[in-house]
């Protein structure tokens, strides 16, 4: 559970009543600093004694389900705490995880009831959670230009979308609504970044409707990118890979996007042509999903891509609302790596 008051607010009036009720004891690990989630995953079954949670020693496998209560960045740092175990394959294989929008974006949330044709609440995930219900959720590995990886689920963000989150940090205290200042402020003073996306699809689902033959993975960032893969070299506006539909709970950045259909949607806009007036008509178009409609918007789809800036030290990388090294960076999909509470299953 997320330290802030919200979190806990949640997690006392709905969260641990609803799982009571359904029969399942919890065990309540409150954060209390940034990263603390990360630092609790990776050193788990170490933590029985610790003070500050109430686990009574009972280790980490004889547990059915893992909830977080809070934003999209805690279950980030539940994600990359894993990933720093020696066990993490095992780990992810063994437990569940649920989701309850606690924070000020809740994108996974919002995308799961989307997804499962449910109204967006915190009743709502719950009801999906204590169903029992689960499916297969798509990770994601990023190689960052220092040489490190980042495991992430929901999406990346460059050029404009990056300079809204990495703006709105200084009005956070305003929360959602920042956003929309920062957006508003970008488009008066618009900026545009030169580069080049690389991009392959080797995924056989029946979700990919981007007419791609398939082509080989990516290799490794340090190393060229094959001739036979796709390239687009530009001027962007914005480029915006989503793996959920929702990034957060006010913006359908990615509606054909699901859960578990080991792809990346990439929205973009690109050109030097591209006036404010329809950037702004897109950006009102998010929220409903609707912005592919504008013909200034495009989506490429595709199971793993590289970007790189033509300035590395002009533009920001951000990996679900996480500021990362600038310059190149890389993705690919893990398909259906992590199972989680809620999204319906397909045939």
């Amino acid at each position: 559970v997320s330290g802030s008051k919200t979190g806990v607010s949640v997690y006392n009036e709905y969260v641990q009543p609803m799982l009571e009720q359904a029969g399942i004891e919890p065990t309540l690990v409150v954060t209390k600093h940034a990263n603390h989630a990360m630092e609790y995953m990776q050193n788990y079954d170490n933590n029985e004694n610790n003070e500050n949670n109430n686990n009574n020693g009972i280790g980490v496998h004889a547990y059915d389900g893992i909830v977080s209560v809070g934003g999209d960045g805690l279950l980030s740092e539940i994600i990359r705490g894993i990933y720093k175990r020696p066990d993490a394959e095992e780990f992810l294989k063994t437990n569940t995880f649920g989701v309850v929008g606690a924070g000020t974006s809740n994108g996974l949330a919002k995308s799961i009831t989307v997804e499962a044709n449910e109204p967006y609440g915190v009743l709502e995930s719950m009801f999906l959670i204590c169903r029992g219900q689960t499916t297969k959720l798509d990770l994601s590995e990023y190689q960052l230009s220092d040489g490190s990886l980042f495991f992430a689920f929901l999406t990346f963000s460059w050029a404009f979308v990056a300079d809204i989150e990495v703006g709105g940090e200084a009005l956070r205290w305003l929360g959602r609504v920042r956003q929309d200042i920062v957006a508003v402020w970008r488009i008066l003073f618009l900026r545009r970044y030169k580069g080049t996306l690389y991009y392959t699809n080797n995924s056989n689902n029946s979700n990919d409707n981007s007419g791609s033959t398939l082509t080989p993975v990516l290799p490794p960032l340090d190393q060229p990118p094959p001739d036979n893969c796709h390239k687009i070299e530009d001027t962007f506006i914005i480029f915006w890979p989503c793996q959920v539909s929702h990034p957060d709970t006010a913006a359908m950045a990615s509606p054909n996007s699901k859960c578990n259909d080991g792809l990346f949607r990439i929205g973009v806009v690109r050109g030097l042509a591209t006036r404010r007036s329809k950037l702004l008509s897109l950006f009102l178009e998010v929220e409903q999903g609707k912005h592919f409609e504008n013909n200034s918007a495009e989506e490429v789809v595709c199971s793993s891509w590289r970007l790189v800036p033509d300035n590395d030290e002009d533009s920001a990388n951000v990996v679900d609302g996480e500021v990362v090294p600038s310059g190149p960076i890389q993705a690919k999909v893990l398909p259906g790596k992590m199972r989680i509470f809620g999204c319906p299953k397909r045939a």
